[in-house]
């Protein structure tokens, strides 16, 4: 729920809900920062369990907070491949967002 409120601003507000989820993916980035301390992708090497995680938080800035976490998601977000596939996500959101505006 908070990704998509933050990025596509689409649902309707509701503090108390926006404060909740803030407080569980807090808890959830806490124990990926534990489980990221000294690796450099969760499970170890680079595989689906990282990138299940990429396409709807590209635009949201909850990485920042914790060291590991940010690490690890700039790792996953400079590699070629990433940028290629995200390119190809842009073009197809901007064609649905272009859709529902009509």
């Amino acid at each position: 729920t908070i990704i998509f409120q933050e990025v596509f601003r689409t649902i309707p507000e509701n503090p108390e809900s926006i404060k909740q989820s803030h407080k569980e993916i807090d808890k959830v980035l806490e124990v990926y920062d534990k489980l990221l301390e000294g690796k450099e992708y969760l499970a170890g090497k680079f595989s689906l369990a990282n990138l299940l995680h990429c396409p709807s938080t590209k635009h949201v800035d909850l990485w920042n907070k914790r060291l590991n976490v940010k690490k690890w998601w700039d790792r996953i977000s400079n590699r070629d491949a990433w940028k290629k596939a995200w390119e190809g996500n842009r073009a197809a959101w901007k064609k649905i967002l272009e859709e529902k505006e009509k």
